[in-house]
């Protein structure tokens, strides 16, 4: 039986080892999940079986005044400032749970961070408080609930997100259906939901006691794990700043550790990339910030870290094609890089391209274009570059789309194009590729503007491309 239905807690067995690795490490969780979740059951239950001080706070509702209690005029006057206890003040607690922290005001939910952050107020230690977790609704479905500042989300190790009843199987709904927690039915006896602390307890100390020799075995894996994941994420336009490269480190180590006193390191080895997988997934603050990363978006780039763990990673140069600062940078360092790269790393370069003409509407923006696409064909058309056939057609057709002038184009000129009738009149130092760029764009929103030549561009981008000071020999193929 899982340890977590020992204490009347349902449906949660796929998280009950990313729960336990939280209490080993100590960091700072949040459950992220609709209400009647029982989340705020679920640590209730667990701070009464490990025998621990606890209080829940409920953040949209609790003063300051609430958590700290009240300065002791005694000591103030000394100079001292210290506070007078309350049975609802922080100071004696060793548990502590932020309920609805995303309905706490900006105000509260910066005190809040300082005793999420370093379990201090106004850098005061509060002394004996060893956990503190947090628990909110999902802010992508509830209107009032507000997605956390990524400074305060940034804070929390593990973000676990707490299951929907109504998805849990049939067994799991009979039990809660009849689970009648302390706060229903007063009249009516309660299970009882602390008779199983000692061995939860237990296995939370093993598996501290192991840690450091855990952390040790599994160093040079997870370290190359997690330089390949960054990778992967920054491709992705998923940057980890080094706080959460550490709690994802301490995570994995922490549910390894548990994992190992629960069952045994070998099975463990056998099912590792799944269980780092899991592990990640619980460690990203997607939900809490209100843009959720669901795990079809995950799991590719847990696959590509750990398949290009074994060899030497060409990421680098990914990274230096892909997240260039800017398109002419990508196309300079695709032709510096392109033999390091993938057939689909090649394709998405073409990708990125395509989506940037479908987005270019300012002269900035189509004149950056249509260096970098220039760059790469006249590249292409260099017989000694093997690249894919369909890479080259796609390239091909976007310069064309961005560039050429076809019959059919050159049509749309009558009757709001007639200042144009000579084509000498715009063949001229900069003015061929103005037109051509001005025109395709005209074109390509066509069902938008009534194909009517936009003039005011053409004329901007023609400027633009006089005060670049490069000569047309040089800008055409």
């Amino acid at each position: 039986m899982p340890l977590l239905e020992k204490l009347n807690i349902y449906g949660l067995s796929e998280l009950e080892d990313i729960i336990l690795a939280g209490l080993v490490t100590g960091d700072p969780m949040l459950l992220v999940g609709r209400h009647g979740s029982a989340k705020t059951m679920l640590i209730k239950n667990i701070a009464a079986c490990l025998g621990m001080k606890f209080i829940a706070y409920d953040a949209s509702k609790a003063l300051f005044d609430d958590v700290i209690g009240f300065p002791n005029p005694k000591l103030l006057a000394g100079g001292v400032l210290d506070y007078i206890p309350t049975p609802i003040s922080i100071w004696d607690k060793e548990f502590v749970l932020i309920d609805e922290i995303s309905r706490a005001n900006t105000s509260m939910q910066n005190k809040w961070l300082e005793i999420i952050r370093s379990r201090q107020i106004m850098g005061k230690k509060i002394p004996k408080l060893k956990y503190v977790f947090a628990a909110m609704n999902p802010p992508t479905s509830y209107s009032s609930a507000y997605a956390l500042d990524p400074a305060l989300s940034g804070r929390f190790a593990f973000i676990v997100n707490i299951p929907e009843v109504c998805k849990m199987n049939d067994a799991n709904l009979r039990n809660i259906m009849k689970n009648i927690s302390e706060d229903d039915a007063a009249a009516l006896e309660h299970n009882k939901n602390n008779q199983n602390g000692e061995e939860i307890g237990k296995i939370i100390q093993e598996a501290i006691k192991i840690f450091p020799e855990i952390s040790k075995e599994y160093d040079s894996f997870l370290s190359t794990y997690l330089i390949r994941l960054t990778n992967e994420m920054y491709i992705s336009k998923i940057k980890l700043d080094g706080r959460r490269l550490g709690m994802i480190r301490r995570n994995c180590v922490a549910y390894l550790s548990i994992q190992s006193v629960k069952n045994n390191l070998s099975q463990a080895n056998a099912q590792l990339n799944d269980l780092i997988f899991n592990c990640l997934k619980n460690s990203i603050p997607n939900e809490s910030t209100g843009e959720p990363l669901n795990e079809n978006t995950i799991m590719p780039i847990h696959m590509l870290a750990v398949k290009n763990m074994g060899k030497h990673s060409d990421q680098e140069f990914r990274k230096k094609v892909i997240m260039a600062d800017n398109l002419y940078e990508m196309a300079q360092n695709y032709k510096k890089y392109h033999h390091k790269l993938q057939p689909l790393e090649h394709s998405e370069v073409a990708s990125i391209l395509m989506e940037k003409w479908k987005e270019a509407h300012s002269a900035d923006e189509i004149i950056e274009l249509f260096f970098a696409v220039k760059e790469i064909v006249s590249f292409l058309q260099d017989n000694s570059v093997a690249c894919d056939i369909e890479i080259c057609r796609r390239m091909f057709e976007l310069f064309g789309e961005i560039y050429f002038i076809t019959e059919n184009m050159m049509e749309l000129r009558m009757p709001r194009l007639n200042q144009f009738t000579s084509k000498e009149e715009f063949i001229i130092e900069y003015g061929e590729i103005a037109f051509a760029l001005a025109l395709n764009m005209s074109f390509r929103n066509k069902g938008v503007t009534g194909c009517l030549f936009n003039g005011k561009l053409y004329k901007e981008i023609k400027e633009k491309l006089m005060r670049r000071g490069i000569k047309d020999e040089n800008m055409r193929t």
